[in-house]
Protein backbone atom coordinates (compact mmCIF):
# COMPACT_ATOMS: atom_id res chain seq x y z
CA UNK A 1 0.00 0.00 0.00
CA UNK A 2 1.16 3.54 -0.74
CA UNK A 3 0.86 5.82 2.29
CA UNK A 4 1.24 9.61 2.25
CA UNK A 5 2.14 11.82 5.22
CA UNK A 6 1.23 15.50 4.99
CA UNK A 7 2.68 17.40 7.96
CA UNK A 8 4.43 20.78 7.86
CA UNK A 9 6.65 20.18 10.92
CA UNK A 10 9.76 18.28 9.81
CA UNK A 11 10.40 16.61 13.18
CA UNK A 12 6.81 15.44 13.54
CA UNK A 13 6.80 14.24 9.94
CA UNK A 14 9.91 12.18 10.68
CA UNK A 15 8.32 10.84 13.86
CA UNK A 16 5.17 9.82 11.98
CA UNK A 17 7.27 8.01 9.42
CA UNK A 18 9.21 6.07 12.03
CA UNK A 19 6.04 5.05 13.90
CA UNK A 20 4.32 3.93 10.68
CA UNK A 21 7.35 1.95 9.53
CA UNK A 22 7.59 0.30 12.93
CA UNK A 23 3.89 -0.64 12.96
CA UNK A 24 4.07 -2.07 9.43
CA UNK A 25 7.23 -4.01 10.24
CA UNK A 26 5.61 -5.54 13.33
CA UNK A 27 2.52 -6.52 11.32
CA UNK A 28 4.33 -7.69 8.15
CA UNK A 29 2.83 -4.98 5.94
CA UNK A 30 4.71 -3.85 2.86
CA UNK A 31 4.19 -0.12 2.30
CA UNK A 32 5.65 2.76 0.33
CA UNK A 33 5.77 6.08 2.19
CA UNK A 34 5.71 9.54 0.61
CA UNK A 35 6.07 12.77 2.61
CA UNK A 36 4.62 16.24 1.95
CA UNK A 37 5.13 19.49 3.86
CA UNK A 38 1.94 21.19 2.60
CA UNK A 39 -1.42 20.36 1.07
CA UNK A 40 -0.68 22.01 -2.27
CA UNK A 41 2.25 19.64 -2.91
CA UNK A 42 0.10 16.67 -1.96
CA UNK A 43 -2.74 17.68 -4.26
CA UNK A 44 -0.36 18.24 -7.17
CA UNK A 45 0.64 14.56 -6.95
CA UNK A 46 -2.77 13.18 -6.06
CA UNK A 47 -4.88 11.05 -8.39
CA UNK A 48 -7.59 8.46 -7.65
CA UNK A 49 -5.93 5.34 -6.35
CA UNK A 50 -2.57 7.05 -5.81
CA UNK A 51 -2.61 6.36 -2.06
CA UNK A 52 -4.42 3.81 0.04
CA UNK A 53 -3.91 5.76 3.26
CA UNK A 54 -3.25 9.43 3.94
CA UNK A 55 -2.18 10.89 7.31
CA UNK A 56 -3.06 14.56 7.12
CA UNK A 57 -2.40 17.38 9.57
CA UNK A 58 -5.56 19.48 9.92
CA UNK A 59 -3.66 22.71 10.66
CA UNK A 60 -1.40 23.29 7.66
CA UNK A 61 -0.03 26.59 6.31
CA UNK A 62 -1.96 27.77 3.27
CA UNK A 63 -4.62 25.25 2.31
CA UNK A 64 -5.88 23.47 5.43
CA UNK A 65 -5.88 19.73 5.84
CA UNK A 66 -9.68 19.66 5.92
CA UNK A 67 -9.95 21.60 2.67
CA UNK A 68 -7.46 19.23 1.06
CA UNK A 69 -9.38 16.22 2.41
CA UNK A 70 -12.60 17.46 0.80
CA UNK A 71 -10.88 17.73 -2.58
CA UNK A 72 -9.34 14.29 -2.18
CA UNK A 73 -12.62 12.71 -1.14
CA UNK A 74 -14.37 14.22 -4.18
CA UNK A 75 -11.87 12.37 -6.40
CA UNK A 76 -11.32 9.19 -4.43
CA UNK A 77 -14.00 7.57 -2.25
CA UNK A 78 -11.69 4.79 -1.06
CA UNK A 79 -8.55 6.50 0.25
CA UNK A 80 -8.36 6.12 4.03
CA UNK A 81 -7.96 9.44 5.85
CA UNK A 82 -6.35 9.77 9.28
CA UNK A 83 -6.22 13.30 10.66
CA UNK A 84 -3.36 14.59 12.80
CA UNK A 85 -4.58 17.40 15.06
CA UNK A 86 -3.97 19.33 18.26
CA UNK A 87 -7.64 19.08 19.27
CA UNK A 88 -10.89 17.34 18.35
CA UNK A 89 -12.66 20.62 17.50
CA UNK A 90 -13.04 19.53 13.86
CA UNK A 91 -14.32 16.02 14.56
CA UNK A 92 -17.68 16.68 12.87
CA UNK A 93 -15.92 18.05 9.80
CA UNK A 94 -13.83 14.89 9.69
CA UNK A 95 -17.02 12.85 9.79
CA UNK A 96 -18.12 14.64 6.62
CA UNK A 97 -15.11 13.29 4.70
CA UNK A 98 -15.32 9.86 6.39
CA UNK A 99 -12.12 10.07 8.40
CA UNK A 100 -11.03 6.61 9.52
CA UNK A 101 -9.33 7.86 12.69
CA UNK A 102 -7.63 10.78 14.48
CA UNK A 103 -4.28 11.20 16.16
CA UNK A 104 -4.17 14.00 18.73
CA UNK A 105 -0.78 15.59 19.35
CA UNK A 106 1.64 15.13 21.04
CA UNK A 107 2.47 12.14 18.86
CA UNK A 108 3.16 8.80 20.53
CA UNK A 109 3.69 5.29 19.20
CA UNK A 110 0.55 4.05 20.98
CA UNK A 111 -1.61 6.73 19.35
CA UNK A 112 -0.30 5.84 15.89
CA UNK A 113 -0.79 2.14 16.58
CA UNK A 114 -4.41 2.80 17.56
CA UNK A 115 -5.08 4.85 14.41
CA UNK A 116 -3.48 2.31 12.09
CA UNK A 117 -5.32 -0.53 13.82
CA UNK A 118 -8.55 1.21 12.81
CA UNK A 119 -7.35 0.81 9.20
CA UNK A 120 -6.30 -2.80 9.60
CA UNK A 121 -8.87 -4.28 7.20
CA UNK A 122 -7.57 -2.17 4.32
CA UNK A 123 -3.96 -2.76 5.33
CA UNK A 124 -4.63 -6.51 5.42
CA UNK A 125 -6.19 -6.40 1.98
CA UNK A 126 -3.32 -4.36 0.61
CA UNK A 127 -0.82 -6.94 1.82
CA UNK A 128 -2.62 -9.92 0.24
CA UNK A 129 -1.13 -11.55 -2.83
CA UNK A 130 -2.24 -14.23 -5.27
CA UNK A 131 0.39 -16.78 -6.24
CA UNK A 132 0.03 -17.89 -9.85
CA UNK A 133 2.19 -20.04 -12.12
CA UNK A 134 3.86 -18.04 -14.88
CA UNK A 135 6.79 -18.31 -17.26
CA UNK A 136 9.89 -18.57 -15.12
CA UNK A 137 8.09 -19.69 -11.96
CA UNK A 138 5.49 -18.55 -9.43
CA UNK A 139 4.52 -14.87 -9.37
CA UNK A 140 2.97 -13.09 -6.36
CA UNK A 141 0.34 -10.63 -7.59
CA UNK A 142 -0.60 -7.87 -5.09
CA UNK A 143 -4.40 -7.96 -4.98
CA UNK A 144 -4.61 -4.27 -4.10
CA UNK A 145 -3.01 -3.47 -7.49
CA UNK A 146 -4.99 -5.98 -9.55
CA UNK A 147 -7.60 -4.17 -11.67
CA UNK A 148 -9.11 -6.96 -13.73
CA UNK A 149 -8.42 -10.43 -15.09
CA UNK A 150 -9.29 -11.79 -18.49
CA UNK A 151 -8.86 -14.99 -20.47
CA UNK A 152 -7.58 -14.54 -24.01
CA UNK A 153 -6.52 -17.42 -26.30
CA UNK A 154 -6.44 -19.81 -23.32
CA UNK A 155 -4.09 -17.47 -21.43
CA UNK A 156 -5.19 -15.78 -18.19
CA UNK A 157 -4.03 -12.15 -18.04
CA UNK A 158 -3.75 -10.34 -14.71
CA UNK A 159 -3.91 -6.60 -15.44
CA UNK A 160 -2.35 -4.09 -13.06
CA UNK A 161 -1.63 -0.40 -13.60
CA UNK A 162 1.87 -0.86 -15.01
CA UNK A 163 2.16 -4.57 -15.55
CA UNK A 164 0.33 -7.61 -16.93
CA UNK A 165 1.11 -11.14 -15.76
CA UNK A 166 0.35 -14.07 -18.04
CA UNK A 167 -0.58 -17.48 -16.67
CA UNK A 168 -2.28 -20.72 -17.69
CA UNK A 169 -4.26 -20.96 -14.47
CA UNK A 170 -8.00 -21.50 -15.19
CA UNK A 171 -10.26 -18.53 -14.46
CA UNK A 172 -12.60 -20.74 -12.41
CA UNK A 173 -9.71 -21.52 -10.06
CA UNK A 174 -8.74 -17.84 -9.86
CA UNK A 175 -12.33 -16.90 -8.97
CA UNK A 176 -12.43 -19.49 -6.20
CA UNK A 177 -9.10 -18.40 -4.74
CA UNK A 178 -10.03 -14.70 -4.77
CA UNK A 179 -12.99 -15.49 -2.55
CA UNK A 180 -15.49 -12.83 -3.60
CA UNK A 181 -15.62 -9.02 -3.12
CA UNK A 182 -14.03 -6.82 -4.17
CA UNK A 183 -13.56 -9.27 -7.06
CA UNK A 184 -16.59 -10.06 -9.24
CA UNK A 185 -16.94 -12.58 -12.08
CA UNK A 186 -18.84 -10.27 -14.40
CA UNK A 187 -18.35 -12.23 -17.63
CA UNK A 188 -17.37 -15.75 -18.66
CA UNK A 189 -13.89 -14.45 -19.50
CA UNK A 190 -13.50 -11.56 -17.02
CA UNK A 191 -13.16 -10.86 -13.31
CA UNK A 192 -13.15 -7.20 -12.22
CA UNK A 193 -11.85 -5.57 -9.04
CA UNK A 194 -14.87 -3.48 -8.04
CA UNK A 195 -12.72 -1.07 -6.03
CA UNK A 196 -11.38 0.23 -9.37
CA UNK A 197 -14.80 0.60 -11.02
CA UNK A 198 -16.01 4.15 -11.66
CA UNK A 199 -19.39 3.34 -13.22
CA UNK A 200 -21.57 0.41 -14.27
CA UNK A 201 -23.17 0.78 -17.71
CA UNK A 202 -25.43 -1.54 -19.64
CA UNK A 203 -22.64 -3.55 -21.25
CA UNK A 204 -19.45 -2.57 -19.42
CA UNK A 205 -17.90 -1.64 -16.11
CA UNK A 206 -15.99 1.63 -16.58
CA UNK A 207 -12.70 1.73 -14.68
CA UNK A 208 -11.23 4.86 -13.13
CA UNK A 209 -8.50 4.97 -15.78
CA UNK A 210 -11.13 4.90 -18.54
CA UNK A 211 -10.75 1.22 -19.37
CA UNK A 212 -13.74 -1.07 -19.87
CA UNK A 213 -14.52 -4.56 -18.58
CA UNK A 214 -17.48 -6.27 -20.29
CA UNK A 215 -20.56 -7.42 -18.39
CA UNK A 216 -22.21 -10.65 -19.47
CA UNK A 217 -25.49 -10.27 -21.33
CA UNK A 218 -27.22 -13.08 -19.47
CA UNK A 219 -27.19 -12.14 -15.80
CA UNK A 220 -25.83 -8.66 -16.42
CA UNK A 221 -28.41 -7.16 -14.09
CA UNK A 222 -27.16 -9.39 -11.27
CA UNK A 223 -23.58 -8.22 -11.88
CA UNK A 224 -24.59 -4.57 -11.73
CA UNK A 225 -26.62 -5.20 -8.57
CA UNK A 226 -23.61 -6.95 -6.99
CA UNK A 227 -21.54 -3.85 -7.72
CA UNK A 228 -24.22 -1.60 -6.20
CA UNK A 229 -24.28 -3.74 -3.04
CA UNK A 230 -20.50 -3.66 -2.80
CA UNK A 231 -20.39 0.11 -3.27
CA UNK A 232 -23.10 0.71 -0.66
CA UNK A 233 -21.64 -1.65 1.91
CA UNK A 234 -18.06 -0.45 1.36
CA UNK A 235 -18.98 3.18 1.95
CA UNK A 236 -21.13 2.38 4.97
CA UNK A 237 -18.15 0.65 6.59
CA UNK A 238 -16.04 3.78 6.11
CA UNK A 239 -18.49 6.18 7.74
Amino acid sequence: MRIAICEDDREERSLLRSYIEDYCRRNSYTVELTEYADAEALLSDFAPGAFGLLLLDIYLPGLSGLAAARRIRAQDPDCLLVFITVSMDHALDGYGVRAASYVVKPLTRDKLDHALYACRKELDKASRTLQVPAVGGEVAIPLAELRYIEVRDKTTLFHMANNTVQSRIPLDEVEERLGGPPFLRCHRSFIVNMSYVEDAQAQDFILRDGGKVPIRKSGGKDARMAFARYLSGHHLLEV
